[in-house]
Formats: structure tokens, sequence, C-alpha cells
């Protein structure tokens, strides 16, 4: 009996152990980041909210431009982004999930990442400090650049909501009558007449644009 309690006590200390030394090991994505290498440039784009006017409780979307400079190759492990007071940035509203890709960009190649995140429905409509880091390895070594990091304005979804519905059901007087908005763009590119691919019609005169998809 003494004997199994002995070896029971000694099981249990080794699983206190290396529950300790697991937790010694366990390192935060945002803390103590590396350093962006030298020949890695990223841009960032807000498809939805380029205004950065961010809704609360709504699924916001950012996109980061990822272009290997170099002539290596990196292996892009994930993205992750935090929500912090823009007066002091280590008060963290909220920390965001960790994204994987687990994506090669050799040299000379470029890529686009997508992320994806919410504002929480009860935070208050006021400025915040976003930060948003795709982080990356070479072959010996560990990388990471914050794309995003300024003062964003929160806005509530409710008024979101509201301005939404304004814009969709503007009328507007049309001989001695009241139509939608989007029946008054329809007649009126009935009157202009049809405007074809790769052209923008002005009055009587056009010019080429370019649209990237």
């Amino acid at each position: 009996m003494i004997a199994s309690l002995s070896v029971l006590l000694v099981a249990l200390l080794a699983l206190v152990v290396v529950s300790s030394e697991d937790v010694r090991a366990f390192k935060h994505p945002l803390t103590d980041m590396p350093g962006p290498a030298e020949d890695v440039s990223t841009v960032q784009y807000f498809p939805n909210q380029p205004d950065l006017k961010l809704p609360i409780g709504e699924v916001i979307t950012v996109l980061c431009h990822f272009s290997n400079e170099g002539s290596g190759y990196y292996n892009i492990s994930g993205v992750m982004g935090s929500l912090n007071a823009p007066i002091d940035f280590r008060h963290h509203f909220q920390n965001y999930s960790y994204k994987p890709f687990g994506i090669v960009v050799k040299g000379g190649e470029e890529i686009s990442l997508k992320y994806t995140f919410q504002l929480h429905p009860e935070l208050d409509p006021v400025d915040y400090q976003l930060a948003v880091t795709v982080f990356y390895d070479s072959e010996s070594e560990s990388f990471s650049n914050t794309f995003f990091n300024q003062v964003c304005w929160s806005i509530s979804s409710v008024l979101v909501a509201v301005t939404r519905c304004v814009l969709i059901f503007v009328c507007v007087v049309v001989d001695g009558g009241v139509v939608p908005a989007h029946q008054r763009i329809r007649l009126r590119h009935d009157r202009v007449g049809p405007v074809q691919s790769g052209q923008h019609r002005t009055g009587d005169s056009s010019r080429s644009v370019c649209v990237l998809s």
C-alpha cells in the first residue's frame, strides 16, 4: 500500500514538472516578436473600410500584400492582430485569432493574404489602436512585419445599418414624381446608352480605365 502511494506521488510530481515546463515553453505570438526581413515589404488594404471606420460587431477584412524582394524564399506561417488602447499600447482590448497560412513565397514573388476579425459587439464606439502582423520564416531565422499599426475609428453597427438604409432608399424627384435611386440610375443609364467595357463616358468624351480584379 505504501509502495503504491509512493509510485502515485512520484507520478503526480512528474506531471506537475512537465506541465510547468510546458507553461514556460509557451510564448504568445504577439510577445517579443522578431523584426522584419530587409528584403520583404508589406502593404495593407481594407477593401470594405478604406476610410478606416470600422463597424463594431461586424466581420472586417484586411488584405496584406506580401512582396519578397530577395533571392531566397520565405514561409509565411500566419497572421494575427490585436486591438489596443491608443494612449497605452500595452492595454489590450482584444487579441484576435492566429490564422495559419503555411505558404512559401520564393524570391521575386508576391502574394496577398486575407485576414478577418471582429470588433466585440460590446465595445464602445471610440478610437482604438489596431495592429495586424504577418509572421514568416527563412531557412534559419524567424521574422514578422506589422503591416498595419495605427489608430482607427470604430462606429456603431446600428449607425452603419441606418446609413445603409438611407443610401438605399434615398429618393429623387424625376418628372414630377418620386422614384428610388436605383431606378434613377437605370433611367440615366438608358438615356446615355451602353458603355463599352474598359471605357468611361463623360459627355462626348471617353477615356480608358483599368480595372484590377
